[in-house]
């Protein structure tokens, strides 16, 4: 499903990634920064949604430490490689956008290492994956709430931006 969900996100998103910062409340010199930004992120959407997926079932193995050590080496990480990209090569907003995918990408490999390092709870080889209709049927019913919890989330960021657009300007958007 991550690989599914990422190439939807690519193919919708990278080629309208002005019309989406629009949408937001993007006006002005924010629209082709946004836009810039945008891409490189809709073409990286498998390493966000894998990683943190990948996290998200470390946690509910309880092994908090092993997801939050996860998550601070793709901060740091990120936070060196803006630095690099931005600070030393200059490369603006491509950079800050490229240093994320890339974090991103050292977060999905962690979280390969762990499946793979024998530790987790489950089964974790392809081979060892099946389907079976009455256990989809629970896990979306058990995770439909959060699903739309986080679905309204980011309508109610879509509304902020716009409000923050339309009250505010580019300094207020980028404070939010």
């Amino acid at each position: 499903p991550a690989i599914l969900f990422a190439l939807v996100v690519g193919i919708l998103g990278a080629p309208n990634a002005e019309a989406i910062i629009r949408l937001m409340g993007g006006t002005g010199e924010l629209v082709p920064l946004g836009a810039e930004y945008l891409r490189i992120m809709a073409i990286g959407a498998f390493f966000p949604i894998w990683g943190l997926g990948a996290n998200l079932l470390i946690r509910a193995e309880g092994r908090m430490g092993a997801a939050m050590l996860r998550t601070g080496i793709t901060v740091i990480s990120n936070s060196i490689l803006n630095y690099i990209f931005m600070g030393i090569f200059g490369w603006g907003m491509q950079g800050a956008a490229l240093a994320t995918v890339i974090a991103m990408a050292i977060f999905c490999l962690s979280g390969v290492v762990y499946f793979r390092s024998g530790r987790p709870s489950f089964e974790t080889r392809v081979g060892g994956l099946s389907f079976d209709p009455v256990l989809i049927r629970e896990i979306l019913a058990v995770g439909a709430p959060s699903f739309i919890l986080q679905a309204m989330g980011l309508i109610q960021q879509l509304v902020t931006f716009r409000l923050l657009a339309f009250h505010g300007g580019p300094t207020d958007i980028a404070f939010f």
